[in-house]
């Protein structure tokens, strides 16, 4: 990322059937790939990106969240999203300590996963 100290990963996981209803996603880094259609862009925040959580009925802005998790200003520049499509019509599907957007999220039926996780450069 461009504050030359955030690693972020991606993994590309199937599920077997059996591990799909005891597996769970608690740190919100799973994003069902099978719902993924398009071109994910790994950016940092703008101004208007929003995010639907699994616990809020609407979306709500990530500026929202930056002052509901008390994040400070200086760390919002670099502040990491994935994004589906690009410019003004790009979907927030993940962002760093937010998690995946509601529409994205993995559940008992995905058969398969895009894992994110976020890192030091010196991990």
């Amino acid at each position: 990322m461009p504050d030359g100290e955030t690693r972020i990963s991606f993994a590309y996981k199937e599920i077997p059937s059996l591990a799909r209803r005891s597996d769970v996603d608690v740190e919100g880094r799973w994003i069902d790939a099978d719902l993924v259609q398009g071109a994910l862009y790994l950016r940092t925040w703008t101004p208007g990106d929003s995010l639907q959580q699994s616990a809020k009925s609407e979306k709500v802005k990530i500026k929202l969240l930056f002052q509901e998790g008390r994040v400070p200003l200086w760390e919002r520049k670099f502040w990491p999203v994935l994004a589906l499509g690009a410019g003004d019509e790009a979907e927030v599907v993940w962002t760093r300590k937010f998690g995946v957007a509601r529409r994205f999220q993995a559940g008992p039926e995905s058969r398969r996963v895009l894992e994110v996780w976020v890192g030091s450069v010196e991990e």
